[in-house]
């Protein structure tokens, strides 16, 4: 992208450098940790979350954890389960696990749903070799609105947004030194909302956030292309160093 907000944004290598990957473990974990995709119900018995885990994971290794919020009216299972299977590659090869709770609204995500999506959270990293440093809500449309609300106010738990035609409504918060926030932004270069998306950029620049920002060209209001999510993948593995 041409112009002030392309020159702001961040450079990610097209392939991140080789990291340690093994974690110490005193010993192997008592239970045998679920593989594959697994539905959950909440605590409370009423609401439901997927779990999407790599068959190849290796509790001896850290995974990152990337939280999908769906657009509305599209959190049925079919929707959850078609956008697992675009990510089961890029899970497998950059070890991400994958958490998606379903919203009851009808019009998208509201504040009152960020418990659910919390203890979708807690249930990853309580039963698998989390890395904290690499948290990402993710999330498309009224998800990625969510995904900017719950970030801002999960400040100790979540360490990136990945946003696709989704805007932040309000004025962002201050940087703080302690709790880093970074922010992946994709738009349609066809999509109606593509000014206020890059609105949103200037804003987080503004306030000096670490910040990637793709249009895709010739796209309306659609997830991303193979070239961005290649991108994202990426930016999720080198979360931790930036």
């Amino acid at each position: 992208m041409k112009g002030p907000i392309g020159q702001a944004t961040s450079f990610l290598p097209e392939k991140p450098p080789e990291k340690s990957s093994l974690a110490k473990l005193d010993k192997e974990p008592e239970k045998k940790p679920e593989i594959g995709t697994i539905k959950k119900q909440n605590a409370a018995g009423d609401r439901n979350y997927w779990v999407s885990v790599p068959v190849s994971y290796d509790p001896r290794t850290s995974y990152g954890l990337m939280v999908w919020l769906h657009p509305a009216g599209k959190g049925k299972d079919k929707d959850l389960d078609d956008l697992m299977g675009i990510w089961d590659q890029y899970c497998a090869e950059y070890k991400i696990i994958m958490v998606a709770p379903r919203s009851d609204a009808d019009l998208g995500w509201t504040p009152g749903e960020s418990d659910l999506i919390l203890e979708s959270i807690r249930h990853a990293t309580e039963n698998y070799n989390i890395d904290r440093k690499r948290v990402v809500v993710h999330g498309m449309g009224t998800g990625g609105q969510m995904a900017f609300y719950l970030a801002f106010q999960q400040r100790e738990l979540i360490r990136g947004v990945a946003a696709v035609g989704a805007s932040l409504g309000a004025t962002p918060k201050e940087r703080v030194a302690n709790q880093p926030l970074s922010f992946f932004l994709a738009v349609g270069d066809k999509d109606p909302i593509r000014e206020t998306v890059l609105d949103t950029a200037k804003k987080l620049l503004g306030f000096q956030y670490p910040l990637i920002l793709r249009e895709m060209k010739d796209m309306g209001h659609q997830y991303f292309n193979s070239i961005t999510l290649d991108t994202l993948a990426t930016w999720i593995d080198l979360l931790d160093r930036i």
